[in-house]
């Protein structure tokens, strides 16, 4: 039976933002981020964030200056959020400061390939009769195949990935075929000032503001758009209601079977912006 869904979620965040809360630019080429730290703090005490994740094992922190390697970091060209904070001697964790690092799009046209393949086979030897084995071929072969290209400009990306899976016994595929395609994706964005919107098809994991799935990974057709500096968000989709991987499974699914469309929208009119 076909579902035809629509969610619409709205998201009021407002967070408190400290005085030292301020936008760091970072140029599209630089090696490191040099940040100065309120002095009279032991650096053994500090414990440092990127986007909520602690990278204080691969930060410096010496003559009251905390650097970090952009290229090391790899940072994406956007804004991440940069937390210091400071443990006191009796176990209490305070925020030391925090800074929002916007990273600049490199102006330069960047191209980036990449090919994998992994190929394996096996055979039985056996000293006697083997009715143990009775049906199953002696050898086995197996592949694995993946492609992922990116084109990236300033106003535009364009993305590429395939995923092909080879296994001559396999006994988990349906109607026993031995070609598998777990992951694709092609995928267009066009980038404006505040936003952009991208259409993609293939496998790319469903955002967990969708409620629909969760976080799970689907495959067909949908068309992102996010405006205000992402604080409007919005998906329209059509896609197979259950996980897909075969070869000849529709790109786009249609009609009333096994198919679900809808969308969904992500409103945040206050956002955690240092203004």
């Amino acid at each position: 039976m076909n579902r035809i869904s629509l969610v619409l979620a709205a998201a009021l965040a407002v967070c408190a933002s400290h005085a030292e809360g301020a936008t760091l630019a970072i140029a599209a080429d630089a090696q490191g981020v040099v940040v100065p730290l309120p002095a009279g703090n032991d650096a053994a005490s500090l414990i440092v964030e990127l986007d909520d994740y602690d990278v204080t094992a691969v930060v410096k922190i010496a003559d009251g200056t905390l650097t970090l390697s952009a290229r090391g970091l790899a940072l994406e060209p956007g804004e991440h959020h940069l937390r210091v904070l400071v443990m006191r001697p009796n176990g209490d964790i305070d925020t030391l400061m925090e800074l929002l690092l916007d990273v600049a799009r490199s102006a330069e046209t960047t191209h980036t390939q990449s090919l994998n393949v992994l190929l394996g086979s096996s055979a039985r030897i056996a000293e006697g009769p083997d009715e143990d084995f009775a049906g199953l071929g002696r050898d086995a072969y197996r592949g694995v195949l993946q492609w992922s290209a990116e084109r990236d400009s300033a106003n535009w990306a364009l993305r590429g990935n395939v995923d092909a899976l080879y296994d001559s016994v396999t006994t988990n595929a349906p109607d026993g075929n031995v070609w598998q395609a777990p992951g694709y994706l092609l995928q267009a964005e066009r980038r404006f000032e505040s936003g952009s919107v991208s259409l993609g098809l293939g496998d790319d994991p469903i955002a967990l503001g969708n409620l629909l799935f969760s976080g799970y990974i689907r495959r067909g057709l949908r068309l992102d758009l996010d405006a205000f500096d992402q604080r409007a968000r919005v998906q329209a989709f059509t896609l197979n209601s259950e996980p897909v991987t075969s070869f000849d499974a529709d790109l786009v699914p249609t009609g009333d079977s096994g198919s679900v469309r809808g969308g969904y929208a992500v409103l945040e009119p206050v956002f955690a912006h240092p203004e």
